[in-house]
């Protein structure tokens, strides 16, 4: 099956080969998403991204074993099983499979992927999904603010996690104000509005055009020029438009 650390698929010729193969291949995917997420640190999401989709390998592999194995046995016998199988059932040792069962099968996997998936979303906690919502994003969150404490708690039940900290041994902020960089969407900055406009009133603006320093963070409790942007209590009927793009938000907070 193997010479010079290669596998040779015409070596393959037995069902347990086949298992045999699979499972290595799991081995392999799995470890070397794991041994990348190690590896990865910015930006977060991917670890995280890599992580699960390790966990959802496993569960899809047996899943998929366990189906060859108990449907489809026949099919995953040795040729002369299966041929003694083929002629008592239909009384032809000649019948071909069809192209119609190839796809057949395929709908099948495709539907146990399907399955697997969603049992992997509904085992997670509501905490669990909101931190998958927000991991390709940044939320820092300034310590100079007096609310500081209060804001950070908020944003905590309502499911957004402050990742970073800034502005420690500053001075607060002239005016409360959000400073949004690229990469957020309507729902994000429509979910953040709604919680910090119930503690602040402020402002809420585009941070910078720089996308390596702001590119995927909202600083809240923003320095700098804010008057560009918009007044919280003015945005909020505006970005509620089910049908308002993100293009569209981000001009409204000085794009």
């Amino acid at each position: 099956m193997e010479e010079h650390g290669k596998i040779e698929p015409h070596r393959i010729t037995k069902p347990i080969q086949l298992l045999a193969a699979w499972l290595l291949g799991l081995i392999i995917v799995n470890g070397a998403f794991l041994v990348a997420a190690a590896q990865i640190t910015k930006p977060d999401w991917v670890s995280e991204a890599l992580v699960v989709a390790s966990i959802v390998n496993v569960p899809l592999f047996l899943i998929s074993i366990f189906l060859l194995q108990t449907k489809f046995r026949p099919e995953m016998q040795e040729d002369a099983f299966y041929s003694k199988y083929l002629e008592s059932k239909t009384g032809n040792t000649k019948r071909e499979v069809t192209a119609e069962s190839f796809v057949s099968i395929r709908e099948d996997i495709a539907n146990l992927e399907k399955v697997v998936a969603e049992k992997v979303l509904d085992g997670m906690g509501e905490a669990e999904l909101q931190k998958m919502k927000w991991s390709s994003v940044t939320v820092m969150l300034n310590e100079s603010l007096g609310d500081f404490e209060k804001i950070a708690k908020e944003l905590m039940q309502h499911g957004i996690p402050v990742h970073e900290t800034f502005g420690r041994g500053t001075s607060s902020p002239e005016v409360f104000n959000i400073g949004f960089g690229y990469g957020f969407d309507v729902e994000q900055i429509r979910k953040l509005v709604e919680v910090l406009s119930s503690i602040n009133d402020g402002w809420i603006s585009f941070a910078h055009d720089d996308t390596e320093h702001y590119g995927n963070r909202v600083l809240i409790g923003a320095y700098g020029d804010y008057k560009n942007g918009i007044e919280l209590s003015k945005i909020k009927p505006i970005i509620e438009r089910a049908d308002i793009t993100v293009g569209e938000v981000y001009k409204v907070l000085g794009k």
